[in-house]
This record gives C-alpha cells, structure tokens and sequence, in this order.
C-alpha cells in the first residue's frame, strides 16, 4: 500500500511542472520549489512528516543538469566513511529543471532566478552545494578533460556539516583558488530548495 501511494504521489507531483516555482513559505521556513498546492503541502507538512516514504524519494525530480562556474576547491573527509570529498566554491550556476511530465522544456535558475523570499528579491541567491567523493570527482574530470589550475590564492571559510551524531556543526576549512572553470555536473534537491546535492553522473 505504501508503494501504490508513493507512486501515485510522484506521478501527480509532474502537475507542477507547468508552472514555474516561485517558492513560498511553509510554518515560516521558506520552501524554494513550493508552489502552494496540496500535493507539496502534503509531502512537506503532513502524513510524510511522520511517514518518510510517503513521498517516494525526497526530492520530486532530478535536475538533468547543473552548470557551476567554479573558482576554489577544498577536500574534507565524509563524516560517515572517512572518504575524501571535494567541496566546490561556486561563483556562479545554472540550473536546468523539466517542467512538465514530457522533459521537453526546461526551466532555467541562476542566481539571480532562484525562487527566493520576497525581501530577497533582485539579490544573487546561492544554495548550499554538497561536496562530492574525491574519486568520482577526478574520474569525472578527466573523463571529461578538464583540468584545475590554481591560482595561488588561498582563503578560510567556514562550512555547516553534518557529524556522525546527525548534528550540525560548523568548522574552518581552507580552499585553494583556481582559475574560473565551468562544470556541468548532475543533482538534486530537498523539499526546501536550500541545499543542492551534486554528482559527476547523471541520474
């Protein structure tokens, strides 16, 4: 039973699709890709808050694309595994979204179009961009022939991460400038639209 309903909350989830997010708020945090109707309300505040698959997998499509014009890189270790990951310093993005059921159009967010609050209006926007496994990140980059070349810049950011406890913390880490590079990577996204989790491969 759990199955017919999160199949058939997926299959209905495409409807929103025709129209482009313009987000909106949800018990006062704002939702990016919330478009008040009741299917995302559903999946956002109600039965799936205590029932976690009953939206299917927590995001409601993948993004086919995402175009990150990358000016710095720094390695952290997965709280989780220990594994090195890449975290990617993002001056700017394009992302690309199907907006109806046949992906034959698309709709495009910058950060200047990203579905912000409406005090934030005209002001760039950039979402928390996961860090992605070293490994898949070097087989992706020349796989595609690319190649960093660092700029001798140097700086300390602070960065929000989630420990073995599932808590969040946030510590110092140093990332290391290069030369402006753009990366069309894969992704997705929660229900609130402020974090994007990227990947070197498609869906």
């Amino acid at each position: 039973m759990k199955k017919f309903i999160s199949m058939i909350l997926i299959l209905l989830s495409f409807n929103v699709f025709a129209k482009r997010y313009e987000g909106g708020y949800v018990n006062g945090k704002w939702h990016a890709f919330y478009n008040n109707n009741y299917l995302q309300r559903f999946c956002i505040d109600g039965f799936a808050t205590s029932n976690v698959n009953a939206c299917g997998f927590r995001s409601p499509f993948w993004f086919w694309e995402i175009e990150l014009s990358v000016i710095g890189i720094a390695e952290i270790k997965n709280e989780e595994n220990g594994e090195p990951e890449i975290l990617l310093k993002v001056s700017d993005f394009k992302i690309e979204i199907p907006d109806d059921e046949n992906y034959d159009k698309n709709q495009v967010y910058t950060a200047y179009t990203y579905p912000v609050p409406p005090e934030s209006k005209g002001k760039p926007y950039f979402p928390k961009f996961s860090s992605i496994s070293k490994k898949d990140f070097l087989e992706f980059l020349k796989d595609n022939n690319k190649n960093l070349k660092f700029d001798n810049k140097e700086w300390i950011e602070e960065y929000e991460y989630l420990n073995a406890n599932y808590d969040y913390e946030r510590k110092k880490i140093k990332f290391l400038g290069v030369e402006t590079i753009k990366l069309n990577l894969f992704g997705s996204f929660g229900w609130k639209g402020d974090e994007i989790w990227i990947y070197s491969t498609g869906p």
